[in-house]
Formats: structure tokens, C-alpha cells, sequence
């Protein structure tokens, strides 16, 4: 291979990469809805982690570093909502 690829170029093709990267990563988030994964509470406990590093907004009410079965009820703006 010779020569070198224009930045412009770069710049396009990493742009088209990121946009694949957000849709396949949004189809995964919403092919979870529906699911009840095991998940370990986070900050101030309505945030989640599950074990497929998913994180899921849920209710007040739960300590920090306490493992929840939690259902993912909801795909929002990129956000996951579990109750």
C-alpha cells in the first residue's frame, strides 16, 4: 500500500464508524426492554450496573453496592429505565 489517506478522508470513514457504533449500540439497548438481569446498585442507588455493563436508571429507595434483580422497562434518549 502506498501513500497516504487524506484527512478528510479519515475524518468521513471515522464518522461512518461512530454512526454504525450508536445504532448497533442502540438496537442492543432496546433489545434488552423486556429483560430482568442481575445488576449492582452505583452512586446514590438509582443507578444500576449489569453484568453486560448496561446502566439502567431506577427508583430511589436502594442502597449503594446492593445487587438487584431489576427489569429493563424502557429505552429512552440513549437511557435504559429498569423498575
Amino acid at each position: 500500500m502506498g501513500g497516504k489517506v487524506p484527512g478528510a478522508v479519515i475524518r468521513q470513514r471515522s464518522l461512518r464508524i461512530r454512526q454504525i457504533s450508536e445504532e448497533l449500540s442502540a438496537a442492543f439497548r432496546s433489545a434488552q426492554v423486556g429483560t430482568t438481569l442481575r445488576a449492582l446498585t452505583i452512586e446514590d442507588g438509582t443507578l444500576v450496573v449489569t453484568g453486560n455493563y448496561l446502566k439502567l436508571r431506577v427508583a430511589p429507595g436502594r442502597q449503594r453496592n446492593e445487587w438487584v434483580d431489576v427489569r429493563v422497562t424502557s429505552h429512552h434518549h440513549g437511557e435504559l429505565l429498569g423498575g
